[in-house]
């Protein structure tokens, strides 16, 4: 079984807590699953290349079959050969970082996670479990901010349309808004991805 585990924040891990929190799943799924190749990419590490006009011709439902020419790149074909896919990220400024979505446009690859068929797109990616791990420092999950939150609710919308059903979220929220009860949450939040980690690896 292959894990890809993909981060999104120039901070340290001791500095960061959704990192922290993202540390905790891969050790508990490691000490279950020995046997899992994890990959790891930082998407503050890699160049990811802005979309050419070969890729966004293919997403043209009409194209004619002389430009219907097989688009890839290294980033999809590595999401393809990952059975669970671990998305680490902050909220900022009420959504991911912006790498965070150069890398999803890198992954909508017509005949790659989706194709086109008479009755609109077909997702391709309904054998991918999807996790994403998240740290804000309001609270979105409700009240006032949560119509704001474009983070997960991005990435949980951009899968369900290349066909994933098995998408979990855990969050640490309030670590700005709440400084007094951030280890509290923390812990919470904590357990909650322990508990995350154990039910997959158990189910793999």
């Amino acid at each position: 079984m292959t894990l890809l585990y993909v981060t999104a924040n120039p901070k340290r891990v001791e500095d960061s807590y959704s990192l922290q929190l993202g540390k905790c799943f891969l050790d508990v799924f490691r000490k279950n699953c020995s046997d899992t190749d994890i990959a790891q990419l930082d998407l503050f590490a890699v160049n990811i290349p802005p979309l050419e006009k070969e890729a966004l011709a293919a997403w043209e439902r009409f194209e004619s079959s002389e430009r219907d020419i097989p688009i890839t790149n290294p980033f999809v074909e590595q999401f393809l050969q990952a059975e669970i896919v671990v998305f680490v990220t902050p909220l900022w400024n009420m959504s991911s970082p912006p790498q965070v979505k150069a890398y999803i446009d890198q992954l909508i690859i017509p005949k790659k996670t989706f194709c086109f068929t008479e009755e609109g797109i077909k997702g391709l990616a309904h054998d991918k479990t999807i996790v994403h791990i998240q740290s804000c420092g309001g609270v979105y999950s409700e009240g006032p901010l949560a119509s704001l939150e474009h983070g997960n609710t991005y990435l949980q919308t951009i899968f369900s349309l290349i066909g994933v059903k098995n998408y979990h979220h855990v969050s640490i929220e309030g670590t700005s808004t709440f400084p007094q009860e951030v280890e509290e949450r923390f812990e919470k939040a904590k357990e909650e991805t322990r508990q995350l980690a154990e039910t997959l690896s158990y189910n793999r």
